[in-house]
């Protein structure tokens, strides 16, 4: 939500622990032959061209950590495993006849009822949207045309099964809460 005002500290904390996450997931590790000192293989990491330190780094992983832990803002490592969980998902749908739909996504119940779901289709939507103007830009819009058409198509699909899941968890969650009261 928007509209929430938050205490001024939190608010901050807020606002680093979502940067720091975002730094992080940028980070790229090389590591490299030995140190100046002689001393085994030296990590270097890079946000872009720009190098960070391997302390700056490692303030970042417990601001990241402290921060999923108190629940101030979702695990990254947990966003980015049902990133390529969805992506694995929806490249199996494309290679597969649709009306092997429902029973391969019966497969990731647990991705489709994620709370990341809506946010993961979003951020996948988004980047064909800007693959799009890519292409028109350079003349070629006709080459995803088609293959961006099946991935809509299929996170369509993918909502509506989530959707019934949601449904169907809560038709349970009441017949559950009914069974409890009765006792």
């Amino acid at each position: 939500r928007t509209d929430v005002r938050l205490a001024a500290d939190l608010s901050t904390a807020l606002k680093q622990a979502r940067f720091a996450s975002a730094v992080l997931s940028r980070v790229r590790e090389e590591v490299g032959s030995e140190g100046d000192d002689g001393e085994g293989a030296v990590t270097r990491y890079f946000v872009g061209e720009r190098e960070l330190t391997a302390e700056r780094v490692t303030l970042l992983r417990e601001c990241v950590e402290q921060s999923a832990r108190a629940g101030i803002i979702e695990d990254p490592e947990v966003l980015a495993v049902e990133r390529s969980r969805l992506r694995l998902l929806v490249d199996e749908l494309a290679s597969q006849p649709e009306e092997r739909l429902e029973e391969i996504a019966a497969n990731y119940k647990d991705l489709l009822l994620s709370d990341n779901l809506v946010d993961l289709m979003k951020e996948r939507l988004h980047a064909m949207a800007r693959r799009d103007l890519d292409a028109r830009r350079e003349g070629a819009e006709d080459s995803l045309k088609e293959g961006h058409a099946r991935e809509r198509a299929i996170l369509m699909n993918l909502a509506k099964i989530a959707q019934a899941l949601v449904r169907e968890a809560q038709a349970l969650g009441a017949e559950l809460e009914v069974s409890m009261l009765e006792i």
